[in-house]
């Protein structure tokens, strides 16, 4: 995707948790196995939630 776009485009307030939490695993240098196993609970929980907002 061309990095126009991508700018352009709002991120849902899942979008931002998961990328939060991206930096928060990369800081103490987590293995990539981690993150993916992170994201992968944070969706299924975004996805039990019905895609409420994170912060409610």
């Amino acid at each position: 995707m061309h990095p126009s776009l991508v700018e352009s485009i709002p991120l849902s307030p899942w979008d931002e948790t998961i990328q939060a939490l991206e930096r928060r695993i990369a800081t103490p240098q987590y293995s990539g196995k981690t993150l993916a196993t992170y994201r992968h609970w944070t969706r299924s929980f975004r996805d039990f939630l019905e895609e409420k907002d994170p912060a409610r």
